[in-house]
């Protein structure tokens, strides 16, 4: 199976580093969604599984740098996932960015790296019509969902 037919979920370092962050200076639900994914992550990780690749620090560290006088932690961080969707979309990678900030959604469109709410992207995936596409059908299902959102929000 080539690289270019396989699906392949990285999560930015940043992320991790958010995560990491929710942990410590969260309180209830959001304290412990943060701690559950961060145990989730590491049994994928550590099981050698071929799905899930973490974003290296060498990989995130010209991105923090690029980004660092941005003056709010989320904003910060937001880049840094940018710049990890966008270094493997121009590396060849298919590339989706998965996120629920409707903003970093946003400008992912903008730099022309399709994006989708998590929520959408699992109701797909829950469905046996999807469950068959090729890496070419998913992101060209997916361009025609954002699209077709987008026509509707502007004539709205």
């Amino acid at each position: 199976e080539s690289n270019s037919s396989r699906i392949v979920i990285i999560i930015p370092f940043a992320t991790l580093h958010e995560l990491d962050w929710q942990k410590h200076n969260s309180t209830g639900t959001k304290k412990d969604r943060a701690t559950a994914s961060i145990r989730y992550i590491n049994s994928v990780v550590s099981s050698d599984s071929s799905w899930i690749v973490i974003q290296s620090m060498a990989e995130d560290k010209p991105a923090e740098e690029k980004h660092k006088s941005l003056a709010n932690f989320n904003a910060i961080n937001d880049m840094r996932v940018l710049e990890c969707a966008k270094s493997r979309k121009e590396a060849g990678c298919k590339t989706m960015l998965i996120s629920g900030d409707t903003n970093l959604r946003n400008i992912a469109l903008s730099a022309n790296v399709p994006a989708l709410k998590f929520r959408s992207l699992w109701e797909m995936l829950c469905d046996r019509r999807y469950q068959r596409l090729s890496v070419d059908q998913w992101v060209q299902t997916i361009r025609g969902i954002e699209s077709h959102k987008r026509k509707r929000t502007y004539s709205a």
